[in-house]
């Protein structure tokens, strides 16, 4: 897995704190939404037991959106779902998803000046880029 992904798995469980259950984790092979669609599938008997579900990025959400309401389930008013990164996908799905907001040109930007930083063989730091959420429909 990615350090990006590895990274927002431990951030998820830290919010989560004493109810992270691995067992409700879907580890995805990439991030596209086929992931997503997969993960309704293994996760479909739990699903009427669920009242949310948090994804990995927004191609995820959109395809276990796409999926969950495929299987008859309403979004978000029986179970609701997030997503991560605010991308176009998010204001495409229907409902549009409520997501995590992260500039993606400061990241951009962030990593360039990193690397170069690495190229120069100056010492090298961990940068946390400041998100927020952005609240929509599907949650």
């Amino acid at each position: 897995y990615s350090p990006t992904s590895l990274n927002r798995l431990a951030g998820f469980k830290t919010a989560m704190g004493e109810l992270y259950d691995d067992n409700l984790v879907y580890y995805a092979d990439d991030w596209e939404t086929t992931s997503g669609e997969m993960a309704a599938v293994a996760f479909e008997a739990h699903l009427h037991s669920i009242d949310g579900i948090v994804c990995a990025n927004d191609n995820i959400a959109v395809g276990l959106i796409n999926q969950l309401r495929h299987m008859g389930l309403r979004i978000p008013e029986d179970i609701a779902v997030t997503g991560f990164d605010d991308s176009t996908m998010a204001l495409l799905a229907n409902p549009k998803l409520t997501t995590v907001h992260q500039d993606s040109q400061l990241l951009g930007r962030t990593m360039a000046e990193l690397v170069l930083r690495q190229i120069r063989g100056e010492e090298s730091h961990t940068t946390i880029l400041k998100t927020r959420i952005v609240e929509r429909q599907s949650a």
